[in-house]
């Protein structure tokens, strides 16, 4: 399956989701095909679990405006990077990094303890064994490290990624987990930006210089960065076909209530089993109309049937201004 620049190419009805059955009997024997020969002699063998069984609906969508940026294995810059097996439970992936310098807090926890956001990371595996039919959905996909753990659990993924610095890291994590082959199979990443209009160009504005992950975007004409053009989450939907149950995590960097708001119809389907999500930029926007209602944005996904929690397990009260006040950094929506 891949993008033509107007159209996926996807199996025939009737072929199975995403990776054909034979390529995940040949990835449980990573190394074998003429794909595995070339992935990196240092990375360990590469061990799938059961993965769940597919519908027979296509894993990608049947047509696809041409601002999608479908990133393709080539487009690898061939660079190097540290890289560290993250701390987790189940099939742990391989988790390429920053210079700790340039990013301190990531790739520097990542670093030091082999897990960002631990508090985070423990539900979201909770999640996945208890949805093993669910995609995840990885908004601000970052270095990877939600997605590539749901891969490597068995777990079909789709990023949207707009650095350039961070999607060519995924890239070599790929390949260091030995799942290159599977990328625009069961493992599809775009670079773009996501916000409530698509068509839209902005740069990526990087305002402190040691946070690669507080990177934020705006509009073409910002100092910086590479110039990426928007898409909505709703644009997502035909290549859900099938999909039964979903899994997001939602890290933009203030920009998740424009991305909320351009998800109106992927929410009212009422697929979405969990969203992890950054809260505390949009904190600071609570009680403005611009660039977007925080509290409209809380209550579409109030109102797709998705209840707020604190990672610690308590429930939250939504979704007036002096509620959301009393949130956290970070909030989990759970379908109870």
């Amino acid at each position: 399956m891949r993008f033509n620049g107007s159209a996926w190419q996807v199996p025939k009805p009737g072929m199975p989701v995403g990776v054909p059955s034979d390529h995940f009997n040949g990835a449980r024997r990573e190394g074998k095909s003429a794909q595995g020969r070339q992935e990196s002699s240092s990375s360990p063998p590469h061990v799938s679990p059961a993965h769940p069984k597919p519908s027979a609906a296509a894993f990608g969508e049947r047509s696809s405006p041409a601002f999608f940026h479908q990133v393709q294995l080539e487009e690898g810059n061939n660079m190097t990077a540290r890289c560290v097996v993250m701390n987790a439970a189940g099939e742990r992936p391989i988790i390429c990094l920053h210079p700790v310098e340039r990013d301190i807090h990531v790739s520097g926890e990542l670093m030091r303890k082999g897990v960002w956001e631990a508090h985070l990371v423990h539900h979201f595996i909770k999640m996945l064994k208890s949805n093993r039919d669910a995609v995840v959905i990885d908004v601000g996909a970052q270095l990877g490290m939600y997605s590539l753990l749901a891969a490597k659990n068995g777990h079909r993924v789709l990023m949207v990624e707009p650095l350039t610095s961070n999607v060519d890291r995924i890239l070599l994590s790929l390949k260091k987990n030995g799942m290159s082959s599977r990328l625009n199979r069961d493992v599809l990443l775009f670079k773009n930006t996501v916000a409530d209009v698509a068509g839209k160009q902005f740069k990526t504005v990087t305002s402190i210089a040691d946070n690669v992950g507080g990177t934020q975007w705006g509009e073409a004409g910002a100092k910086g960065g590479d110039t990426v053009t928007s898409i909505t989450l709703d644009m997502l939907l035909p290549m859900l076909t099938g999909s039964k149950s979903l899994l997001m995590k939602l890290d933009i960097e203030g920009g998740e209530c424009k991305a909320i708001q351009g998800a109106r119809e992927l929410f009212a389907g009422k697929r979405v089993m969990a969203v992890f999500m950054e809260f505390g930029q949009l904190k600071q926007q609570i009680g403005r109309l611009s660039p977007c209602s925080v509290s409209s944005s809380m209550q579409v996904l109030h109102d797709s049937g998705l209840t707020p929690f604190d990672p610690s397990g308590g429930k939250l009260s939504c979704c007036q201004d002096t509620d959301m006040r009393r949130w956290g950094w970070d909030v989990i929506w759970r379908r109870v």
